[in-house]
C-alpha cells in the first residue's frame, strides 16, 4: 500500500519471508517476558491498555486472515466457536463502537448460536457512532443470527449475509447496512 503514511518494501521473496519470521519471533518475545496485565498502549480509545489487549487483537488478526489464507486454498478449517463469538464481541468494540462509519438507522441485534450470544447495536447520539449492549434491549425490531464464526466473517466482510446463512428477521436493508452490503 502507498500513500502518506505507508512506504512499500524493499524486500520481497524470502527477504520478505525473513523479515516477517523475524518481527514474529520479536511479537512472541514480548508476549512471554511481559505480564498479561502489564501497562501497554494501544489504538482503541476507552479500552484497557494492556499486554492483554494486543494478545486479544493479535489472536483474532490471526484467525480471520489464517481463514484468507485457507479459503483462497480451498481448506478451511472451523473456528472454535467460543474464539468466534469473542471475535464478534472484539470485532464491535474496536472496530465499530468507535470509528465513526456506521450507517444503522435504527437499532440491531446480532445473535450467535452455540455460543449462545447477542448484542444490540443502536445508533449513538454523535453520528456514525454506535452504542452497543451485551445481550438485547432496546425495541430493536431487525435481528441477524447464524453461528458465530459464520457471522464474524460477515462482520469483517469475507462472506455475505447469504454466502453466511445468516438468518435476518426484520429489515433486510438494515442488517446489510452494518455489513456494507444490501
Amino acid at each position: 500500500m502507498d500513500g502518506p503514511g505507508f512506504t512499500k518494501s524493499k524486500l520481497d521473496g524470502i527477504e520478505l519471508c525473513d523479515w516477517f519470521d523475524s518481527g514474529l519471533e520479536e511479537l512472541l518475545a514480548a508476549f512471554r517476558t511481559n505480564n498479561p496485565d502489564d501497562p501497554c498502549p494501544n489504538f482503541n480509545p476507552g479500552s484497557v491498555k494492556t499486554v492483554r489487549w494486543w494478545l486479544r487483537r493479535q489472536l483474532h488478526e490471526t484467525m480471520v486472515h489464517r481463514w484468507d489464507i485457507e479459503r483462497a486454498l480451498g481448506c478451511t478449517t472451523p473456528v472454535d466457536p467460543a474464539v468466534a463469538a469473542d471475535g464478534i464481541d472484539e470485532f464491535l468494540d474496536v472496530f465499530v463502537r468507535t470509528r465513526g462509519k456506521q450507517m444503522l438507522t435504527a437499532p440491531l441485534i446480532l445473535s450467535s448460536t452455540q455460543p449462545s450470544r447477542s448484542w444490540t447495536l443502536t445508533p449513538a447520539a454523535r453520528p456514525g457512532r454506535l452504542d452497543i449492549a451485551a445481550g438485547r434491549s432496546g425495541d430493536a425490531t431487525t435481528e441477524l443470527s447464524g453461528e458465530p464464526e459464520q457471522l464474524l466473517l460477515a462482520l469483517w466482510r469475507r462472506l455475505t449475509i447469504s454466502e453466511a446463512g445468516l438468518a435476518v428477521s426484520g429489515d433486510p436493508a438494515l442488517a446489510g447496512s452494518l455489513f456494507g452490503h444490501p
